[in-house]
């Protein structure tokens, strides 16, 4: 959803792919993504931190980001969107959310993927065929826009997806949100059977 926002901005001319962005110890978060391991004081392009927070989940790329388009903004889209379990608390993360509302970011994106927006094209390559296709993987030849999360240790496990199916010409979205640790073996089947279910007997 964040970067929807921020693409929505550039293309008003708020920032731009090229713009720079300086990595800061504020900025630092472990976890997924490898900007974290960059030394303090490495200037990225916008571009690279969008592309990385969205096709490795990287904690770093999203935090700049939110520290150059802010969060005021965003979270009155996510509002207007009914989308208020995305809005971005203090803490700049938004650790419970709705299946739904990932459902409606999922068709804002699809629109602004079939708009003529400037940045379309470079969202649309950030989540397309990246690694860890969670929902997808059991899938053969299918191609699969979306956003993965993982977390396997603390108190909020977490193994989700969410992302358009791009099926011939009947396209859907799907969101899977779930508590259970992963990646492993047992929710990677789990997974296959209800895509399985939902690619082949539903759509």
């Amino acid at each position: 959803a964040y970067t929807l926002y921020a693409c929505r901005q550039m293309d008003k001319g708020n920032g731009s792919l090229q713009t720079q962005i300086t990595y800061q110890e504020k900025h630092y978060e472990p976890g997924t993504g490898d900007m974290q391991y960059s030394p303090f004081g490495t200037v990225f392009s916008m571009e690279t931190a969008l592309k990385k927070s969205m096709s490795i989940s990287d904690n770093v790329g999203y935090l700049m980001s939110v520290d150059f388009f802010g969060r005021d903004g965003y979270n009155e889209w996510a509002s207007a969107l009914g989308c208020d379990s995305l809005k971005i608390k203090p803490t700049v993360w938004s650790l419970r959310t709705k299946a739904n509302d990932l459902v409606k970011v999922w068709c804002e994106i699809y629109n602004y993927f079939e708009s003529d927006a400037a940045h379309s094209k470079f969202l649309y390559d950030s989540c397309t065929g990246t690694a860890g296709n969670y929902a997808t993987a059991s899938l053969d030849g299918v191609e699969y826009s979306h956003k993965q999360g993982h977390n396997s240790t603390g108190d909020w496990l977490s193994y989700s997806d969410a992302g358009i199916v791009w099926k011939g010409d009947s396209p859907y979205i799907i969101a899977i949100l779930t508590d259970a640790p992963g990646p492993n073996n047992y929710s990677a089947n789990e997974f296959a059977k209800i895509i399985d279910i939902v690619h082949n007997k539903l759509f």
